[in-house]
């Protein structure tokens, strides 16, 4: 069956695209996984480089190479710069 979807110029097939509803699955991911801690909150913590550079700074790049904005991951790319940098070993 093909439905066109309200306001959208593209036809799309009914075929549900989860099997469990995103919201259900994620509170029970939270709910199963709320006592782990993050691979870069262990990393700030043990003052090791983290990924940020490699994901959400690549991501602003590119973004930006293309005049889009970013302004949540950018707010975050530079509050873990700052966190990080705040971390590192000072050296005279």
């Amino acid at each position: 069956m093909v439905d066109r979807l309200p306001d959208c110029p593209v036809w799309a097939v009914a075929i549900p695209l989860f099997p469990v509803p995103p919201q259900q699955q994620t509170e029970a991911v939270a709910q199963a996984t709320g006592d782990n801690f993050s691979s870069m909150l262990q990393d700030v913590r043990y003052r090791r480089p983290t990924e940020i550079e490699r994901i959400t700074g690549y991501l602003c790049a590119r973004a930006s190479h293309y005049g889009i904005a970013t302004p949540v991951n950018t707010t975050l790319l530079q509050r873990i710069r700052a966190v990080t940098t705040a971390r590192e070993p000072q050296h005279d």
